[in-house]
């Protein structure tokens, strides 16, 4: 466990180092397992996002303390302080750094009247102890930086993508960039609900057909955006088979969300069909908030386009 100071409230709080480097070191070992990165468990592709975010963070937090420690012993008085107890009274005693004779190991005894230069003596030596372990532990993270999975698998990657096309027509690849596996993902055939007799489609920019205008909004912002989708893809929940309105691919963690656009909020019948749907993805682990994203909009409250806009920057982008 990292210790770190306060140098205002010399108070201490702990930072969780070497739990940092003990999670890098386990995502490695799940890379390492999973050859083909895409199909590396999605828990360990979360984790190495996140674990990127409080690497940096650390580094940071790393960076204010040095720079802190580094103004104060600039200020510093010349030598360091060495406390005793004689007969229960403490003895202050003024010691010469750059001295080798005997002076040095005997000092100087500082009176007790020059509180200030005691003060200051004590936090210039607390500030070199600080200062060393920041900046140990600051090399630390930057090594395991420079040694990131992510850095590696790209390399890996890169491997595929300069193949010329009839090599990669003749190679299974191992892991391919995000532009490569959106591809795939986008050309990969499925199952999708039919039209009805009643229906009157719209076209999207994507050049599937849409049931309604809300949902024609939808789409053309997620393909403006660059956003892989599928419309109406069949999804088996259980025993059930279901068909959210979109199905997206998150390019780069390499997950499934699903949105449901949720259009007669004014019909009961329409809600009480919408909270069993709910349900029904819940009990098979897609929790609205998480997995699952839902818009709505009643007879006198139409689709807020700004929210679907905050949805898209804020989840995939």
């Amino acid at each position: 466990m990292l210790i770190l100071w306060d140098f205002h409230k010399f108070t201490m709080f702990p930072r969780d180092f070497l739990a940092l480097c003990s999670r890098l070191r386990q995502i490695k070992s799940d890379a390492a397992q999973h050859p083909h990165w895409e199909q590396c468990p999605k828990e360990s592709r979360k984790e190495r996002t996140m674990l990127r975010e409080d690497l940096t963070k650390e580094r940071e937090t790393l960076d204010k303390i040095i720079a802190k420690a580094q103004a104060s012993l600039a200020t510093a008085p010349h030598g360091a302080l060495r406390i005793s107890s004689s007969h229960g009274n403490l003895q202050y005693v003024l010691i010469e750094e750059n001295r080798t004779d005997r002076l040095r190991s005997q000092g100087t005894y500082i009176k007790k009247d020059c509180a200030d230069l005691i003060q200051q003596l004590a936090q210039k030596d607390y500030d070199k102890r600080v200062l060393k372990i920041a900046q140990s532990s600051k090399s630390t993270l930057e090594k395991f930086e420079r040694q990131r999975v992510g850095d590696g698998v790209a390399t890996v990657r890169a491997v595929y993508s300069q193949l010329s096309e009839t090599r990669q027509a003749l190679v299974t690849p191992y892991a391919l960039t995000d532009e490569e596996y959106a591809l795939r993902w986008c050309s990969e055939p499925f199952a999708c609900l039919a039209h009805g007799q009643g229906d009157k489609p719209l076209t999207t920019d994507n050049g599937e057909t849409v049931r309604s205008k809300s949902e024609f909004i939808i789409a053309n912002k997620l393909h403006a955006a660059g956003i892989p989708y599928r419309y109406e893809c069949r999804l088996c929940l259980g025993s059930r088979v279901v068909y959210p309105d979109f199905t997206i691919l998150n390019v780069r963690t390499r997950e499934i969300l699903y949105w449901e656009h949720f259009g007669m909020m004014s019909d009961e019948q329409y809600v009480a069909d919408m909270l069993e749907k709910l349900a029904t993805y819940a009990r098979d682990g897609i929790i609205l908030g998480k997995q699952l994203i839902a818009t709505f909009e009643s007879a006198d409250r139409p689709l807020d386009t700004k929210m679907v806009d905050a949805y898209i920057s804020q989840l995939f982008t």
